[in-house]
């Protein structure tokens, strides 16, 4: 692996996993990180975190050794590709695309690399939180890993675990994980609703559940924020949506009814509609609580 005094990483997108992963190369690996952020939001949030701010994609591609994409959706993962494949310096740079694809895209992502670009599709599996504890996973197929072997380490370290699949798709990986979270987290909320019912405060309702088979790293992670009420973002619950929407879309193409899936995507449309798009998924127990029989 090159000598990580002298990497210099760039980060397209200053989100909730953008920002996360900045954060954790910065203060555990001392890599230095320069992002590149269309929002003044977001740019103004680089500000305050002291991340360097590339004044366009050509700056940051001219600057960086590896940069890893952290936009919020497939489509605009596959434009800005499209774009950068365009692009005088790409041919020196190293491509991590960390955004959630579906299948479909995922392929398209593939035959860019096969074109030529130095692309490796490395999907992460936990929230902005989860990140900065170094306790997230990303995930990629064998492929991947040969585009990026003289960065793994960089990315692991930036991320907490990684998995390879091998020959297997790793966004069908990634969508299959999250489909077990969603319907984990749509049914805690369910079950601190339920204990609320019956006068069980949400701080005990916790400690039953951490010290049952009930247990799981869904109940650890978002567990405090059903006891706190502090819905602030670690993973928006928009995108929790759109990610359950690719899953069910998914099996629908493969003949598989999702019948708790469906579900949850039911309860997530409920929860937009109510008005907590850009809040926690957690918030899932707000539109709960608001929603009598």
């Amino acid at each position: 692996m090159p000598d990580r005094a002298v990497i210099n990483v760039g980060i397209v997108g200053y989100g909730l996993v953008g920002r996360a992963v900045a954060s954790r190369l910065t203060a555990q690996a001392g890599i230095d990180v320069t992002t590149f952020e269309n929002s003044d939001e977001r740019r103004s949030l680089a500000v305050e975190d002291g991340t360097a701010l590339a004044g366009d994609i050509d700056d940051l591609l001219s600057e960086s050794d590896l940069v890893l994409i952290c936009v919020r959706t497939g489509s605009q993962a596959l434009d800005l590709l499209a774009h950068l494949s365009r692009s005088q310096f790409v041919p020196h740079v190293v491509l991590g695309l960390m955004t959630t694809l579906t299948p479909a895209e995922e392929q398209q992502a593939n035959a860019m690399r096969r074109a030529g670009l130095r692309l490796g599709v490395i999907p992460v599996s936990g929230t902005s939180g989860q990140i900065q504890a170094g306790d997230a996973l990303v995930i990629y197929d064998v492929e991947s890993s040969e585009a990026l072997e003289p960065y793994l380490a960089v990315i692991e370290e930036a991320i907490g675990r990684s998995l390879n699949v091998g020959s297997q798709p790793a966004s069908v990986a990634k969508l299959a994980l999250n489909l077990v979270v969603e319907g984990n987290r749509a049914v805690l909320a369910e079950g601190f609703r339920f204990a609320s019912l019956g006068g069980i405060r949400a701080a005990t309702f916790l400690s039953l559940v951490a010290s049952s088979t009930a247990a799981s790293s869904v109940a650890i992670s978002k567990g405090p924020k059903f006891v706190s009420r502090d819905f602030g973002p670690e993973s928006r619950l928009a995108q929790s949506l759109k990610d359950v929407q690719a899953m069910l879309t998914f099996a629908d193409n493969a003949g598989q009814v999702l019948p708790v899936t469906r579900a949850v995507g039911a309860l997530l449309e409920d929860a937009v509609a109510d008005g907590f798009a850009d809040d926690d998924s957690s918030a899932v127990l707000l539109s709960l609580e608001g929603r009598p029989a």
